[in-house]
This record gives C-alpha cells, structure tokens and sequence, in this order.
C-alpha cells in the first residue's frame, strides 16, 4: 500500500460526517468519564471545534454564503466572550 492509497482512506474516513461524530462522541463520553465531568463545558467546546473541522461540515457543501455566515457566527460569538478572533489585532480597552 502507497502513500496515495493511505492519503486516500483518510481523507475518506475523515469526510465522513457521522463517522467524525461517533468517534468524537465517544473521546468527549471517554474524557468525561475519566474526569468525572468536571471539565465536561471544556470537552464539549473542543468538541465542537474539532467536528468543524472534520467531516463534510468543513467542506463548505452548504454553499459559500453559509459558510461566512459561519465564519462571522463564530467571530461574533468570540466577540461577546471577549475572546479576539483569529487574525484580528485585539481591541484598545482604552476605547
């Protein structure tokens, strides 16, 4: 087996959205467990980040305009958390 054919099954498994959900499902369920909950709002957070970027989700297959949409969801919602977005200089608490 080449490095093409492995770079195939990857790429196939990982496009997989229900696929990419049952085994995130099961690493948050695991890390939970193991910590009795308490950081269950952390592991749902990287969930999610991770699932956005696995799977048919990240593909876009939603068209362009969802896709921004997307994007701005997440940077307004950093906003309110005061967290700065990605590739956005951090705002002048002097302002």
């Amino acid at each position: 087996m080449g490095l093409d054919d492995i770079k195939k099954k990857v790429t196939g498994a990982l496009s997989d959205e229900d696929r990419t959900d049952a085994h995130l499902d099961k690493g948050a369920d695991a890390i939970n467990k193991r910590t009795g909950g308490k950081h269950a709002d952390r592991v749902s957070k990287a969930r999610e980040f991770l699932d956005s970027k696995l799977g048919d989700e990240r593909t876009g297959d939603a068209g362009d305009d969802e896709t921004a949409r997307r994007a701005d969801d997440r940077e307004t919602d950093a906003g309110r958390q005061g967290v700065t977005p990605p590739g956005r200089p951090p705002a002048d608490p002097h302002r």
